[in-house]
């Protein structure tokens, strides 16, 4: 793979940093026009502005007989003293009025109100007013209550939107920056390695990718290395256990001539103990074709059968078995559908092994066969033995386990289920291994249609 010089991270980090300060002033600079826009427009009146007008109205106010409130500009409030300081007239509230008094008096007003003292000849006049900008439309003015606060509010929902959508932007500049990296760890994690690695236009992504194509090139000599080897390994297995088959069965055939033959006793259980010892290689070579035959990618054979025909021989095959160890099968069929796309011989070959495990593993009672499902059909065999230990239900799968209880000497080669496992998955199903509550071990096939 080809790495091109492009930007670094840091160099991104500080286009990100670099954007962020200039979108903060941008906002800035919106709202500062904005603000003057409303100043022009006569939407918004400066912080000054009620000052003015009481100013320009200060002589009148003073000289007005009787006061006229009227005067006033909008916003304020007042308190209208006698000579004697008895307050004749006022808009205040008892708290207002003790600030204008304190005012009055010299004292200091720790609140966010001005006040302004108007002398008159029967009296003085207070003035509260509030020394902000606002809105000249009463309603708005009321709902935000200041220019600053409506400002300031704008302000922190602009900087945080302007922040988030740069940080998603760059966010998403770097997650597609970063996909070539994601999508070679997910192809490589799947075994794929027959892909293209696409570059990235960060450096140090690049360096990343470079690592990775060079860790996939030598992951990909060595596993192909590896399956040639393990390709070979049962090719060879597989020949030796056909080329086995020829001079046994001419072995078979020679046995059983010298047992027409003979007449003594002694000879004829000598010949009986060599036949079954026949039987019991041609056993283990049937093993070894299956085993090379179910690691290997093959084409199965799959047709729509009738549910009703392939559920007979089903049945008839798994009795004869199970009526060799004097046991009985119960047959429960739930809802299925008219027929089945499966690969007959497969899903045969894998209820028999089911059964013989089951028929091995329990010694007593009758085997269970449910098969029930529509979209997905569910082949489910119940022993009355007991059950899969923890390990058993983990390692069952697995080529060769036989489980601590059970050795190789009683005919089992842990390669049934494992067998099994890999016919499910050939038909894109599963195979699913549990205890029955009430009886023993339970194993089933799920298959979808």
């Amino acid at each position: 793979m080809d790495i091109r010089k492009k930007s670094s991270l840091r160099t991104v980090f500080y286009q990100y940093f670099f954007s962020v300060v200039i979108a903060f002033f941008l906002i800035l600079l919106l709202l500062y026009g904005l603000l003057i826009l409303g100043f022009q427009k006569g939407i918004i009146y400066p912080a000054n502005q009620i000052e003015q007008e009481i100013f320009h109205r200060k002589e009148k106010i003073a000289k007005s007989q009787p006061f006229d409130e009227l005067l006033l500009p909008k916003k304020t409030r007042y308190l209208l003293l006698s000579k004697d300081e008895e307050i004749k007239k006022t808009n205040m509230s008892e708290e207002e009025i003790k600030d204008a008094l304190s005012y009055f008096q010299g004292e200091s007003v720790q609140k966010n109100t001005h006040h302004l003292l108007i002398p008159r000849n029967d009296g003085s006049c207070i003035i509260q007013y509030p020394l902000r900008a606002g809105f000249t439309n009463e309603r708005l003015d009321h709902m935000l209550y200041s220019v600053d606060r409506f400002i300031f509010i704008l302000f922190v929902i602009s900087t945080l939107s302007g922040f988030l959508v740069i940080s998603f932007l760059f966010s998403k500049r770097l997650n597609k920056q970063l996909r070539p990296i994601l999508d070679a760890t997910e192809e490589i994690q799947k075994q794929n390695l027959d892909f293209q690695i696409q570059s990235s236009r960060i450096q140090e992504f690049n360096h990343i990718l470079q690592g990775i194509s060079e860790m996939k090139e030598t992951l990909k000599e060595s596993l192909e290395k590896q399956w040639r080897e393990e390709e070979l390994k049962k090719e060879q297995i597989s020949a030796l256990a056909h080329d086995i088959k020829t001079p046994l069965t001419i072995i078979r055939g020679n046995v059983e001539l010298l047992q027409d033959r003979l007449d003594n006793e002694d000879d004829q259980e000598s010949i009986h103990y060599a036949i079954k010892n026949i039987d019991r290689m041609e056993n283990y070579l049937a093993l070894l074709i299956d085993l090379t035959r179910m690691d290997r990618e093959f084409t199965p054979n799959f047709k729509e059968i009738p549910t009703d025909e392939f559920l007979k021989t089903a049945t008839e095959q798994m009795n004869e078995l199970i009526r060799m160890k004097s046991r009985s099968l119960h047959f429960e069929k739930g809802p299925l559908p008219k027929s089945l796309i499966i690969d007959e011989n497969l899903i045969l070959r894998a209820l028999l092994n089911i059964t013989a495990n089951a028929l091995e593993y329990s010694n007593k009672g009758e085997i269970t066969l449910k098969v029930h499902g529509n979209k997905n059909i569910h082949f489910t065999i119940i022993d009355e033995g007991s059950g899969f230990s923890p390990e058993d239900l983990k390692y069952a799968t697995e080529g060769f386990y036989c489980g601590h209880n059970h050795q190789r000497t009683n005919h089992h080669y842990g390669i049934g289920l494992y067998i099994t496992k890999r016919i499910a998955e050939i038909h894109n199903g599963r195979l699913e291994l549990e205890n029955e509550k009430t009886k023993g071990a339970k194993v089933s096939i799920h298959i979808p249609q």
